[in-house]
């Protein structure tokens, strides 16, 4: 009897640990507003459209990244997980024009928001650890457009 208890114990564990984002982020867009700057996500299968608006020089720019959730963090991107590997806590972006990986924590997702974690790199100036919370855009709403998109 201890043992079935252990078992049933691990597998409540390992079920809590282990969390799903990717079914439930596919074909959401997301808006964060602070400091005179507006950030957009747009998750779609295999890769999340970032738009950043400047609201003090009204200057818009967009990026397209393929992303995959992990368990753990790595510092090589794995392009054969993009648009399947859907659990994990962590979000794994590939940034072409940096040719590196970017990564951050989903910390909570609801119907209604979402946070992410971004813990700060090393040795780099000014780095620091920060939160930031996106609130869920409707379906419908259309993301503003950017005069040059980058991919």
């Amino acid at each position: 009897m201890r043992i079935i208890l252990i078992i049933f114990y691990l597998q409540i564990v390992g079920f809590c640990c282990a969390q799903t984002f990717a079914p439930v982020l596919v074909n959401t867009k997301w808006v964060n507003e602070n400091r005179g700057a507006v950030r957009y996500l747009e998750f779609e299968k295999d890769s999340l459209i970032e738009t950043r608006h400047n609201l003090y020089e009204n200057k818009k720019i967009s990026f397209s990244k393929p992303y995959y959730l992990s368990d753990k963090l790595t510092e090589r991107f794995d392009m054969t997980k993009v648009g399947k590997q859907t659990s994990g806590k962590y979000l794994l972006l590939w940034n072409k024009r940096l040719c590196g990986i970017e990564h951050c924590e989903v910390k909570t997702i609801s119907e209604d928001s979402l946070t992410l974690f971004f813990g700060a790199k090393p040795n780099h100036v000014g780095a620091a650890d920060h939160y930031i919370t996106y609130k869920r855009m409707k379906k419908d709403s259309p993301i503003p457009s950017t005069e040059g998109k980058r991919k």
